[in-house]
This record gives C-alpha cells, structure tokens and sequence, in this order.
C-alpha cells in the first residue's frame, strides 16, 4: 500500500511539473512560434491522463481551454485568440486525447492488477498443491507402512498356526505314542493332576479288574486300588500320601509293600 502511495505521489508530481513547465514556458515560446504555441498543450494534458488516469486526463483536457485563453490574453492582450473554429477543435481533441490516454492507462493498470491477482491465485494454488502432494505422499506412506506390518502380521500368524499345528501334531503323536507304549506294560501306571486326580492310566486298569480305562478318570489313586477303604489304618493311603508329598516338592519317591487287596 505504502508502495502504491509513492508511485501515485511520483506521477502526480511529474503531471504538476509538466503543466508547471508548460505555464512558465507559454511566453517565452509564443514569442518565438506564435499562435501554435497552446497547441503544445496537448502534453501536459497527456501526462496527466497516462500518470493518474481518464478522470484526471479528461480534467487536464478541459482545464487547457481556460488555461490557453489565460496565457494567449496575457500574451496578446485579447481572447479572441482561442475563439477560432481551430482553437476550439484543438481544445475537443486535447479533452478527448487526455480522456483516452487517461483510459488507456486504466486499462493498463486494470491488466497488470488482474495479472497479478492470477500470479497471486496460481501461486497460492500452487502451494495448495504441493500441500496436498505432501500429505497425499505422506498418507501414501503411512498406509504403505501400515499394510507392510498387516502383512507382517497375517505371515506372523500364518506361522504361529502352522507351529501350533504342529505342536498339536506333536503332542497327539506323543500321546498316542505313550498310551501305546503304557498300555502294552504289565505294570498300572497313572498319571495325576495337582489334586491327586487321575487323568489317565493305562490298560492294566482293565486287566487287574479295576475298571475301564475311560471310568477312573477323576478318581484317586488310593480310591482305585483300594475302593470301598476308609484310610483310616491303610498301609496304601500312609504311603500314597507321602510319595505325593514328595512328587509335589518335586523329589522323586519310592516304595515297595504287599498289599493283600491288590
């Protein structure tokens, strides 16, 4: 703004010193060139209309005619000077000249401000674009990040279900492969929770005539062997209890007796 007050204050100045001159100029010069002297002023008329615009231009061109009789009656001592047909005709068309070079200018002034209003638009637009681009690229990067982990993810658990199988494989094979194995020895062999319960045994269940194998499960140990027994003197339930005892700390335990039951 501050800019724009100079440039304003400067052509103002230049039209003021260009009609200044012209005024101090008119009798020297009408000595020397006669009556086409206020026909020179045509170019204060148009400065002023190319400095500050048709307004100022088409005022410059109406101020010329009065301006002109002023110096010619000073110079010649009559007015008649100007009154011809051809010092009025000049006086139309130095107020059409000023008013068209005073348009002109507008217009110039008008193209250079839509110029640079568009510079400004394509510029700010620009920057919207290159925004948009960073954060598309961004977002781009972001979601790009994010489906590299999902698939790291997916593959992760695409392994840990292919382990469990496995595991599950595994441990089905490792059972079956130990109730084979339990089952074929002559001997009764259990296997019990932290309660004392039993979870499985093997065969010999049925071949001592305990029971079935799928029945026991749940029961004790001293109840299997000795069913019906309170525990309250059993040599069995004395010994059970301390072997568990000892399993549950973790130590083994081992102990050989006659039962008359079994």
């Amino acid at each position: 703004m501050s800019n724009m007050k100079r440039v304003l204050g400067s052509r103002a100045a230049l039209a003021l010193a260009t009609w200044v001159a012209y005024v101090l100029a008119f009798i020297p010069l009408y000595g020397l060139l006669g009556a086409i002297v206020p026909a020179l002023a045509i170019l204060p008329a148009v400065v002023t209309g190319w400095a500050l615009g048709m307004r100022a231009g088409l005022l410059a061109g109406l101020l010329i005619f009065p301006l002109n009789m002023l110096l010619t009656t000073l110079v010649t001592g009559t007015v008649w000077g100007m009154m011809t047909p051809g010092g009025l005709l000049g006086s139309v068309l130095m107020v059409l000249l000023g008013a068209v070079v005073g348009r002109l200018r507008d217009l110039g002034e008008q193209v250079k401000r839509e110029l640079a209003e568009r510079k400004r638009a394509e510029e700010e637009l620009r920057r919207h674009r290159d925004h948009l681009e960073e954060l598309a690229g961004e977002r781009t990067a972001e979601l790009r990040k994010i489906n590299e982990e999902l698939h790291e993810e997916i593959a992760e658990r695409k392994r840990a279900e292919k382990a469990l199988k496995e595991l599950v494989k595994q441990t089905e094979q490792a059972k079956e492969e130990w109730e084979s194995t339990a089952d074929s020895l002559p001997e009764l062999i259990c296997l019990v929770d932290s309660r004392g319960c039993i979870v499985r045994a093997n065969r010999t269940v049925e071949t001592w005539n305990l029971g079935r194998v799928e029945d026991v499960k749940g029961r004790g140990v001293h109840e299997l062997l000795h069913p019906g027994c309170t525990g309250v003197s059993c040599a069995l339930d004395s010994r059970w209890k301390q072997a568990w005892e000892e399993a549950m700390r973790g130590r083994p335990a081992q102990c050989e007796a006659y039962d008359e039951v079994l």
